[in-house]
């Protein structure tokens, strides 16, 4: 898919890596959460359900077309090992909300609240 095609129809949030030490290595790790947000407040409640099948696309120089599928549960994990520890690699995420939904948040944040928490996606019906 066209990037340009793929900004209009997507939701894009631009990520920094978190640099892990493992034998000269490292890795980037992340948890999406998707869920119907009922009352489209932006912030996830425990009674709201969750959206599987929302599609997470995750694009960087370092990574080659990764996607990851949130489940029943609304849940999606990616991890991926960075040879070499790129200091200044950047992600882009992509939601794609399924065909029926918008986002009801902003979904672009700073990188330091996600460090050991999901990334929270909240949908409504359209």
């Amino acid at each position: 898919m066209h990037r340009g095609h793929l900004c209009k129809v997507a939701t894009l949030l631009a990520l920094a890596v978190f640099m892990a030490a493992c034998s000269g290595d490292c890795a980037w790790n992340a948890e999406f959460r998707t869920w119907i947000d009922e009352n489209e407040n932006g912030v996830w409640d425990a009674e709201e359900p969750p959206l599987p099948d929302v599609k997470i696309l995750i694009e960087s120089p370092v990574l080659v077309a990764p996607e990851v599928i949130s489940d029943e549960a609304g849940q999606a994990q990616f991890h991926a090992a960075l040879g070499g520890c790129p200091r200044d690699a950047v992600f882009f995420v992509y939601v794609l909300p399924p065909p029926g939904y918008r986002p009801s948040i902003s979904t672009l944040y700073p990188t330091e609240e996600h460090m050991g928490r999901a990334f929270d996606f909240g949908f409504v019906f359209e």
